[in-house]
């Protein structure tokens, strides 16, 4: 029986949104897939890379790949980009706790790479996050 596959990302950016440590770094400004026109910087921009069901799961649970780019305010605030990322990355070892989800892992960790389009500092990291399906 086929069954769809849960919206992690919109899960996570939701999780993260209202994450407290991360509030207190962009006041809620973590987008899924790309930002409104002419945002407000710091802020954390999300990419679901892919999502698969888990192969053998009868629990229907699934991962996504999701990518996590930080930014600073302009190109010269490393360290902002840099501290959002590792708050970030921190409020990941929270996910377990929230309902649909069971944790995260590791995909490639916090790399500095400057949005040079857009004129920002940037850090950049990539996790699995692992999830359940709603039952049939």
């Amino acid at each position: 029986m086929a069954y769809a596959l849960p919206n992690l990302l919109a899960g996570v950016r939701s999780f993260l949104a209202a994450h407290a440590d991360v509030v207190a770094v962009v006041a809620g400004r973590v987008y899924a897939l790309r930002t409104p026109p002419s945002p407000a910087y710091p802020l954390a921009l999300l990419t679901d890379v892919t999502t698969d069901a888990m192969v053998g799961s009868t629990d229907k649970l699934a991962s996504a790949r999701i990518q996590v780019e930080c930014y600073g305010t302009d190109s010269h605030d490393e360290a902002a980009a840099h501290s959002l990322a590792v708050t970030c990355h921190s409020a990941f070892h929270d996910l377990a706790d929230e309902p649909g989800f069971t944790g995260f892992s590791d995909v490639a960790g916090l790399q500095p790479l400057p949005d040079r389009e857009l004129g920002k500092a940037r850090y950049i990291f990539e996790v699995r996050v692992y999830g359940y399906t709603p039952h049939d």
